[in-house]
């Protein structure tokens, strides 16, 4: 009722969100050009090979820019300024990603559309640096707290175990193991090998005797009597293949039976992940073995998992042991004492 009352009162449309954009609804409200690009984008960018997932984000990201231009009263790109783009990026919590999706869609839309506007407005867009992310972490307390429940044989159901093991000794993403099928279980190879839901690139990670056990002991004991290819169901009455939503439920029962993070920290799985990449790294293992294994389409998304261990970050450290230091640098100057 807020957004009517404010549209047909003041005439101004909504600020969106794009992790929640709003319904389809109100961007009708949008300056026909502006809604032109909205339409065009998705089947250019699904025809140059983005994931759909990726279109929405991108999309849901420049239909909020659009919907402030909207509200500042412009009605095409030719009427967009320098001071709105300004405007815009500096309004909040808007940063480089953001800014990068916008680009995107501009960049894509430029045939179908008034391609030399849009190029101006992609010329003066600000040019924000990315934020690097810094990865939680598990402690080695924490680890052990979360191993001593997945390891034990009566805390977990056989296909919560099963979850948690995949998780803990193969890097998979909650949806990925949510989604694993039969025939990506190659039983005598000790292989499993899927194609990942996020970026729809092929994995291949070794099923360890852990890994092999828990499944097989799931599947011959525990699993209800169910036609279908994957391995993992619900388990509730009513039975059907398990969604991403219900592995993070299993997280959340891990955590409280290992009694850490209830405190309201991030608890799900995807700590689990980060945990193996990090000790493949302190072990030695090269970059590109770490990114195959944990299905990274690039080599440098595992930088990130640097921040996460102290004793990778001490290595990072320059000594000063070679540098000439003067004494009195570090001396107390109360006491005179090193």
């Amino acid at each position: 009722m807020r957004i009517v009352r404010d549209f047909d009162i003041e005439g101004t449309l909504p600020v969106v969100n794009y992790k929640r954009p709003l319904k389809e609804a109100v961007y009708a409200l949008l300056p026909p050009e502006f809604k032109s690009l909205r339409e065009s984008y998705s089947p250019i960018a699904l025809a140059r090979g983005l994931m759909p997932k990726t279109v929405k984000t991108y999309k849901a990201v420049a239909s909020a820019f659009l919907l402030y231009m909207a509200n500042l009263g412009r009605n095409c790109f030719q009427e967009i300024t320098e001071d709105d783009i300004h405007a815009y990026f500096t309004q909040g919590k808007i940063g480089g990603d953001q800014c990068r999706y916008i680009k995107s869609v501009l960049q894509d839309c430029r045939p179908v559309l008034a391609g030399s506007e849009l190029e101006r407005i992609i010329r003066i867009l600000p040019m924000i640096p990315r934020c690097q992310k810094v990865c939680d972490f598990l402690t080695d307390s924490e680890v052990k707290a979360l191993r001593d429940v997945i390891m034990s044989e009566d805390k977990l159901s056989l296909r919560n175990r099963s979850v948690c093991i995949l998780a803990m000794f193969t890097g998979l993403r909650s949806t990925d193991i949510a989604n694993l099928r039969f025939s990506e279980v190659d039983w005598e190879k000790d292989e499993i090998c899927l194609v990942q839901s996020k970026t729809r690139g092929v994995v291949r990670v070794p099923m360890i005797p852990a890994v092999g056990n828990a499944l097989f002991r799931y599947i011959t004991e525990e699993r209800p009597e169910y036609k279908s290819d994957h391995i993992f169901l619900t388990e509730s009455k009513w039975v059907r293949p398990m969604k991403g939503r219900e592995v993070y439920d299993v997280s959340v029962k891990l955590y409280r039976l290992a009694g850490i993070r209830q405190d309201g920290r991030r608890r799900g799985l995807h700590l689990l992940r980060h945990h193996l990449a990090v000790s493949m790294l302190q072990d030695g293992a090269d970059m590109s073995v770490i990114s195959n294994v944990m299905g990274h389409r690039s080599p440098q998304t595992v930088e990130s998992y640097l921040s996460c261990s102290a004793e990778l970050l001490r290595r990072c450290a320059i000594s000063i042991e070679y540098y000439p230091v003067n004494s009195k640098t570090y001396m107390d100057d109360e006491t005179g004492l090193l």
